[in-house]
């Protein structure tokens, strides 16, 4: 399998809860995808209009591809720029609950073990306000194409099942 026919398998899963940007361009980087996601509950009495209380949860996915070895230096790259969105992207008010930036790095050779080690161990969780404006987290996502290994790390644990699921479909 290629990381073209990958990426087109995860923005097919992808379509039916996220707006997708084909060739979106970030921080000087071209991303194959760029996919978001806001989720928006509300508690209000008798009518739509009398709102009592909202809040809302935004998810964005970052898909990134590379059809040679991934290295440390790749890796570290790209998790720079998932802090650089995590600031252009979140903008917390009284009803912004979460925020999930999702980062996955496709490769169809593989990557290091130093690259595997510097994914599985990144972490980054930010709140704002002291939570009272929510929080948010990335998930470090890296799929090695040529082995068909998924590594995340711990926030992105959550969501490798449905990555590997995409091996499947198949």
């Amino acid at each position: 399998m290629n990381s073209s026919e990958y990426i087109f398998k995860l923005k097919n899963a992808l379509n039916s809860y996220f707006d997708i940007t084909e060739n979106y361009e970030i921080n000087n980087e071209c991303l194959p995808i760029y996919a978001k996601s806001v989720i928006r509950n509300e508690r209000y009495i008798g009518s739509k209009n009398i709102v009592i209380d909202a809040y809302e949860s935004h998810e964005h996915c970052l898909v990134k591809a590379k059809k040679a070895f991934v290295n440390e230096k790749d890796i570290k790259e790209f998790l720079e720029l998932l802090k650089y969105t995590s600031d252009k992207f979140i903008h917390p008010h009284k009803e912004h609950m979460s925020t999930i930036i999702s980062g996955v790095y496709i490769t169809e050779i593989g990557f290091t073990d130093k690259a595997i080690q510097l994914g599985k161990k990144f972490k980054f969780r930010k709140n704002y306000a002291f939570g009272f404006r929510g929080w948010s987290n990335i998930h470090a996502i890296l799929i090695d194409l040529n082995s068909m290994n998924i590594y995340v790390n711990k926030d992105g644990k959550k969501s490798k099942n449905f990555y590997k699921s995409l091996f499947q479909s198949l």
